[in-house]
């Protein structure tokens, strides 16, 4: 298909946009000064609640329920938290795939069955609900991304994210600025971030305040369309 398919529609082409950075080293052949990167855009909400002030820190950890989107490991943090901590957290799966069994079978050997509640595939208000009543949002990924869209959502909402260092992720967030970053698969590294974050709600508000600010300014859905408008009118 690359032979025959991708590279003569690269020859053809007279621009190619790409929704991330990361994805630009792969586009070399035939492909020269026709490449834009536009970022996916997501939409701001107007208004959005920091629960800042809740006893419970409402976490979210959403995708795809497959392996490789590192759920589990967002679980077994939560369940090697210091008991006074693991107290104070709820962690809201929001998905569906074939590894939910899996998580259950975790959950309830991890005896967090009060801690943790699988809400399968959510859209429309119900999910904006889950992204409005968070703070924290967990994507442990170790599937090499391009910029996923849940990561953008979820800082358009104003939450403190802590995701690996893969794909197109840094490309968004810049550790310990409007995010955190961690090596992907490092239950210990995440541990030791999510801990931290929970002993100090400023830096939460801070930081998802900050994740905010760069969406507005670089990956709404009116900058996009904007971006995208430009190539269009520059190539017909």
């Amino acid at each position: 298909n690359y032979a025959t398919m991708e590279i003569p529609v690269r020859k053809a082409s007279k621009a190619i946009t790409l929704v991330s950075p990361t994805l630009e080293p792969h586009m070399k052949l035939f492909a020269k000064g026709k490449v834009k990167v536009i970022p996916n855009g997501v939409h701001v909400p107007k208004e959005y609640m920091t629960n800042s002030g809740n006893d419970v820190i409402q976490i979210i950890s959403i995708g795809r329920v497959v392996k490789q989107k590192g759920i589990q490991h967002a679980i077994n943090a939560i369940a090697y938290l210091p008991s006074e901590i693991q107290d104070k957290v709820r962690l809201n799966v929001v998905g569906d795939g074939d590894y939910l069994d899996a998580l259950e079978k975790l959950t309830a050997q991890k005896n967090l069955q009060n801690v943790v509640t699988f809400h399968g595939k959510l859209i429309g208000k119900p999910l904006q609900d889950i992204y409005q009543q968070s703070q924290i949002h967990l994507m442990p990924t170790t599937s090499h991304e391009g910029l996923p869209l849940t990561i953008l959502e979820g800082m358009a909402f104003g939450l403190a994210t802590i995701a690996s260092k893969i794909g197109g992720i840094p490309s968004a967030i810049t550790d310990g600025v409007n995010g955190f970053l961690i090596k992907p698969g490092n239950v210990q590294e995440l541990i030791k971030k999510l801990e931290s974050l929970i002993e100090k709600p400023q830096t939460i508000s801070d930081i998802g305040e900050a994740a905010r600010t760069s969406v507005i300014k670089q990956y709404s859905k009116e900058i996009m369309v904007e971006k995208t408008l430009k190539v269009l009118n520059s190539v017909v």
